[in-house]
């Protein structure tokens, strides 16, 4: 009966030891997915945070380009009235360049009279 007892002792240790090796092998693996969906996560987050800088740049650089467009139509209108002010928001709203915009508001100074001030910034506008 000892023998029997032993027998089956040692089978129920080397099962036990062979579940045991099973379960240390699948927390390995389940640690290395669960690295790997951090290491994803990490990169994702980057990519994310890297869209939303750009994004955050670009209507950071339109919102700039917003109030200069603005400021300048204030400028002409203060030197040459309201309806050259209208006219140039109108002439300058899809101007990106800020050396145009630049050009623009050099105008304002240089020009002597609202009808010279819109012809060369409609000309500045118009230009690629």
């Amino acid at each position: 009966m000892s023998t029997v007892f032993a027998e089956r002792l040692e089978k129920w240790l080397d099962e036990r030891a062979e579940e045991r090796a099973e379960e240390r092998a699948e927390e390995r693996a389940a640690k290395r997915v669960a690295e790997r969906l951090a290491e994803h996560a990490a990169r994702e987050r980057a990519r994310g945070e890297a869209r939303g800088l750009e994004r955050g740049e670009a209507r950071g650089l339109e919102r700039g380009l917003e109030l200069e467009r603005a400021l300048l139509a204030r400028l002409a209108g203060r030197k040459f009235g309201p309806d050259a002010a209208l006219q140039l928001a109108a002439a300058v709203a899809g101007v990106d360049d800020p050396d145009r915009l630049e050009e623009v508001g050099d105008a304002v100074i240089l020009c002597a009279s609202g009808a010279e001030f819109l012809a060369r910034a409609e000309e500045i506008a118009k230009r690629r």
